[in-house]
């Protein structure tokens, strides 16, 4: 695994192996949160990329690259299982985000 000089929009054209969207949000905590990371393939790597940050900001992003694609499942099963510890859930739809803000 190495950090890599690539960002996501170097993937725009492609479309991602596995892909998870979370969320967390707790207003009592002034928590609004998403975090998103995919996996993509562009021979002969894997490159687990992930977007994070505050609901309704740009956010930040990271990329990592892996030779062989059982190492980036590997890191993208560990950091989803992570953030699903910290009690980050799957994105609302965007009706449940309307209903919510209600």
């Amino acid at each position: 695994m190495s950090k890599v000089n690539k960002s996501l929009s170097d993937f725009a054209s492609l479309t991602p192996l596995v892909k998870r969207e979370l969320e967390l949000h707790d207003p009592s905590e002034g928590h609004s949160k998403f975090w998103r990371i995919y996996i993509y393939s562009v021979a002969p790597n894997y490159y687990v990329a992930r977007h994070w940050g505050r609901n309704g900001s740009k956010g930040q992003q990271m990329v990592e690259g892996f030779y062989s694609q059982y190492t980036a499942i590997e890191s993208f099963t560990t950091l989803v299982d992570q953030k699903e510890d910290k009690g980050y859930r799957p994105e609302a739809s965007p009706l449940d985000k309307i209903v919510r803000e209600v």
